[in-house]
Parts: structure tokens; C-alpha cells; sequence
């Protein structure tokens, strides 16, 4: 099987990051393209949290306190960081024609960032009980999100290019560009990498949520 899917779910539904308030949604009730055993294997997602108002990135990066650290000759820097948050925060972290694929495939992007080290002073920010789920969150399949949801509902490239009024290449194009893993901008993975976490993204079918 091309996902490797969370076998763990999770137990507790508690904030993911110490002393902030985040919406825990539920399993929506409607019915789905999808097949049932299918989406059996995303629920863990309707027990994660959702992003903090500021977003992922400005709240860890005021945890870190990262930019007290950056010189004078490290603008840019600091540039970068604040034009990724704005970015978060107005869903701008890929493309408008990504976006309208994953709708197309009535699914939601979730991003996450998870620390590189479980032990690490990063991961420190997180709730204890959750820093092991995040880091045995699945990567993207090895032929990507776009084309495994896709394959789910039973779509060609075709078929699914016309859901958005694009050419069938444009699918072909972008499933390439996901198995390259240039789907998600290289700036936000860059700001992750600093702030001492790997960015990740999942395609979850909306009917997961209310």
C-alpha cells in the first residue's frame, strides 16, 4: 500500500502546544465518495488539533524566540519569517491551483510542523502526550496525495483536470511536481527547518470533519 497510515489514534484530546486553546473537531456523519474502510484509516485527524490563531508558525517562533538571536545581517531572515506566518494565516502556503485540486477532491490540506528531535528543546513546546503521535504521522505516499485520493475516488486525470476546467496535463504536472516534493513552497520548509521542525502536509477527506 503506497500510505503508511497512523496506526495509533489518539487517546486524549488535548491542545497540541502547552497553554494554547485549539478547536478539537469531530467525525462528520455525512455520507462520502469515499470508501468506508478507506476513511477509517484518517480519523486519527478529527482528534488533532487545529492550528492556533496565529498559526504554527508564529506561535513557535515566538515560543523559540528565535529572531532575539538573528543579527543585523540576517534581515532577510527575519523577512522570510514574517511573510511565511502572513502566509499561514491567508492559507497562501501552496498554490491556488493545489487548493482547488484537494477541493476537487473534497478533501482539506493540514499542515503540521513536527520537531526533528523528540528530545529536542522544540518539541519541549508541545504537550507530552502528543509529540509521540506527531512523529509517527505519515509522510505523503510515495506517489504522492494528489494521486492516491485520486485513485480513491476513481478518477482519471482527466476526469479530475475537468472538476476545475483544467487540462489533464496540468494533473499530470502536478502529481510530478508532489513526487519531486515541490507541492508546498520551499520558503515555509526553509522557516520550519530553522525553528528545528520538518513541515508536513496530509490530503484528509473533508467528511472527517464537521
Amino acid at each position: 500500500d503506497d500510505i503508511i497510515y497512523i496506526n495509533n489514534v489518539i487517546s486524549k484530546s488535548t491542545p497540541l502546544i502547552k497553554n494554547i486553546n485549539v478547536h478539537i473537531p469531530s467525525i462528520s456523519k455525512k455520507s462520502s465518495e469515499y470508501d468506508q474502510v478507506f476513511l477509517e484509516k484518517f480519523k486519527v485527524f478529527s482528534l488533532l488539533p487545529s492550528p492556533p490563531e496565529e498559526g504554527w508558525f508564529r506561535t513557535l517562533r515566538k515560543a523559540s524566540r528565535i529572531l532575539y538571536t538573528l543579527g543585523p545581517t540576517e534581515q532577510s531572515k527575519i523577512v522570510q519569517f514574517h511573510q511565511v506566518e502572513r502566509n499561514e494565516i491567508s492559507n497562501k502556503l501552496y498554490s491556488q491551483s493545489t487548493k482547488a485540486i484537494a477541493k476537487a477532491l473534497k478533501c482539506r490540506i493540514e499542515c503540521f510542523l513536527i520537531p526533528e528531535n523528540i528530545s529536542s528543546k522544540e518539541a519541549s513546546f508541545y504537550k507530552e502526550e502528543f509529540v509521540e503521535q506527531l512523529l509517527s504521522l505519515p509522510t505523503k505516499p510515495s506517489k504522492g496525495w494528489i494521486y492516491t485520493m485520486r485513485k480513491a475516488l476513481k478518477l482519471s486525470q482527466n476526469e479530475l483536470a475537468q472538476k476545475i476546467n483544467l487540462h489533464s496535463w496540468s494533473i499530470c504536472h502536478k502529481e510530478k511536481e508532489e513526487r519531486n516534493g515541490n507541492l508546498i513552497y520551499k520558503s515555509p520548509k526553509q522557516i520550519a527547518q530553522l525553528l528545528g521542525y520538518r513541515l508536513e502536509y496530509f490530503f484528509v477527506p473533508e467528511c472527517i470533519f464537521n
